[in-house]
């Protein structure tokens, strides 16, 4: 009688499959969560993700601390190891940013900026390019905010400012808007009014204003 009664009371089979299921899904669920924030976390500190090491890499030990208060991460990780990958930590840093660019973008909105493109060459001699963007916002606040980062295999003005067109067309900025424009780490970047990135640039956004760099304007002023 008691075996039926208990039987009477108790969820069917597949009522228990699907709690527990549901309930593997949304600790995965939170699992995840944990490792966005951490992602999130150290790129905002500026940290790197990786050690020598993979298991003495700051993504990995920030996710082990903080599964000491968190009991199904830890056994969760055991088990989902492609989750802490370095594709999964790429792909998620990926919609990271492009997070960050659209709440640049919204924070713009229809004003007008100016640009910075500076060029350097990293330890293997391959040139690349970053491009920050300046506006003011509703508050008159200036912002400087880098939007890209691009290897080029030529310096030339036409190459450079296809790089400005190209980082301008991603993030859905009004090329028309454009009302600055200044180069570093190049000689060719700011060559003058007929020559160089500057010509190029101005030819195809219109009215831009083009000051040298502080350091090319401090160079001037000490050698003149």
């Amino acid at each position: 009688m008691k075996q039926l009664l208990h039987h009477k009371d108790s969820q069917p089979i597949n009522a228990q499959l699907s709690l527990q299921i549901q309930q593997q899904q949304n600790d995965a669920w939170l699992c995840l969560i944990k490792i966005v924030q951490t992602i999130a976390l150290l790129a905002k500190q500026g940290l790197p993700l990786h050690g020598h090491e993979d298991n003495d890499g700051n993504f990995k030990q920030f996710l082990l601390a903080q599964a000491d208060d968190v009991s199904y991460l830890k056994n969760w990780l055991s088990h989902k190891a492609e989750y802490m990958s370095p594709d999964i930590q790429n792909e998620i840093l990926k919609l990271l940013s492009h997070t960050v660019l659209r709440l640049i973008r919204k924070q713009i909105g229809n004003n007008a900026f100016a640009i910075i493109v500076d060029g350097t060459q990293d330890i293997s001699g391959q040139e690349q390019n970053n491009v920050c963007i300046c506006y003011v916002d509703e508050d008159l606040y200036p912002h400087e905010d880098f939007i890209g980062l691009y290897q080029v295999d030529e310096t030339s003005g036409s190459a450079i400012a296809q790089i400005v067109k190209d980082a301008l067309c991603r993030n859905g900025l009004c090329m028309s808007m454009l009302r600055g424009q200044t180069y570093d780490g190049a000689s060719n970047m700011l060559n003058g009014e007929t020559t160089g990135s500057r010509r190029d640039s101005r030819h195809s956004f219109g009215a831009t204003l083009s000051p040298g760099c502080g350091l090319r304007c401090f160079k001037s002023v000490i050698a003149g």
